[in-house]
């Protein structure tokens, strides 16, 4: 059997200093993955809850107000498709919906808006803003209806038939 090697001063400050240098590495590397993960959710949640969002400058460049005009004429208009879905009965309330958006929310039309609004700081977030919120005012529409078509059916059931 082998003697055992005797420790000496410099063996033993040789394998301090790779202790050292290994923990260092470590503490580096999770310190930067901890900063990744903050920045990246920060990210996240910026662009997913409009965390910061500004106002688009519509007292400046003439791109910023036409943006800002186009988008408040588009914002007006789905309020009144909204409105005259609601007075709609639930079957038609979606198919009024559509009708009463008209020609402004056509693919050519919200295409010419997003090419006004690309050349404006924060515009194309502000058009992503308006067309999420469409797409929301949509599937409430046809979760009223998904949730109203019971009590519609109870309440025939009482009134004599047409």
């Amino acid at each position: 059997m082998p003697e055992p090697v005797p420790q000496t001063a410099p063996r033993i400050a040789l394998e301090r200093a790779q202790r050292r240098a290994t923990r260092a590495v470590v503490v580096t590397f999770l310190t930067l993955t901890v900063v990744f993960i903050l920045v990246s959710t920060w990210e996240l949640a910026e662009g997913a809850f409009a965390v910061g969002a500004r106002p688009l400058d519509s007292s400046g460049a003439p791109e910023a107000r036409a943006c800002t005009s186009e988008l408040e004429s588009l914002r007006q208009d789905l309020d009144r498709a909204v409105a005259v879905a609601g007075e709609s009965g639930a079957p038609e309330a979606e198919q009024a919906f559509a009708t009463a958006l008209g020609p402004r929310f056509s693919e050519g039309e919200l295409a010419r808006v997003e090419g006004v609004c690309k050349r404006v700081p924060r515009g194309l977030s502000a058009m992503g803003a308006l067309l999420r919120l469409r797409r929301a005012e949509e599937a409430a529409l046809a979760r009223r209806r998904a949730e109203v078509a019971p009590l519609r059916a109870e309440l025939g059931a009482y009134l004599p038939a047409k």
